[in-house]
């Protein structure tokens, strides 16, 4: 293995760590966004009002077919109109789903422990593209791959996949770099915490 292979490995595990990171981030804003959801009450008024949109959907209906089927007036009306049609409205607000997601998409959250969280959450993604960013140029400054490989196994990496199979010297105290390796993502159940 070269130093190349190297640092084409662990650029793969670099946006393997961004992907977890950003997914991590993502689940704990949809995670916050929830329970403001749940204060607000949200699904509970979705329920209480469903039954009145839909009924208010079935009499449309029923008023379309009712108009068009006077045909000797030549008078109708269409059900499939871009944007006020029967097929739209029922599109846009006859299920649950998407009569909630029509809701939240007005929701904006704008408190300091949301906001905080976001920022925060965001820094943890920035801080995992530096760690590896930070590590990958110490590889590429490392004398040989050996001293890679044994950089890498000292910070935590699984390196079973590209260890070779002879003995491998010991890294000399010189060439390590400080790195907080909880930004490396490596073999942990919650990416972040």
């Amino acid at each position: 293995m070269t130093k190349r292979d190297l640092v084409k490995w662990l650029e793969r595990k670099k946006i393997e760590a961004v992907d977890k990171a950003a997914e991590a981030k993502d689940q704990a804003i949809k995670n916050a966004e929830e329970l403001v959801y749940e204060k607000l009450g949200v699904d509970e008024f979705i329920n209480n009002i469903y039954s009145s949109v839909s009924d208010a959907l079935d009499k449309y209906e029923a008023y379309i077919e009712k108009v068009n089927s006077k045909s000797d007036t030549g008078i109708s009306i269409s059900p499939y109109h871009y944007y006020y049609g029967y097929n739209t409205v029922l599109e846009r607000y006859g299920d649950k789903r998407v009569l909630r997601n029509r809701l939240v998409e007005l929701i904006y959250i704008k408190t300091e422990d949301y906001n905080t969280l976001c920022s925060n959450l965001r820094e943890d993604c920035r801080n995992v593209h530096r760690t590896y960013d930070t590590v990958i140029e110490t590889v590429k400054n490392l004398p040989t791959a050996k001293d890679g490989i044994e950089y890498l196994k000292k910070l935590g990496f699984d390196i079973s996949e590209i260890q070779p199979a002879e003995k491998k010297k010991q890294l000399p105290a010189t060439m390590s770099v400080n790195v907080d390796v909880k930004y490396l993502l490596l073999n942990r159940k919650d990416p972040m915490h």
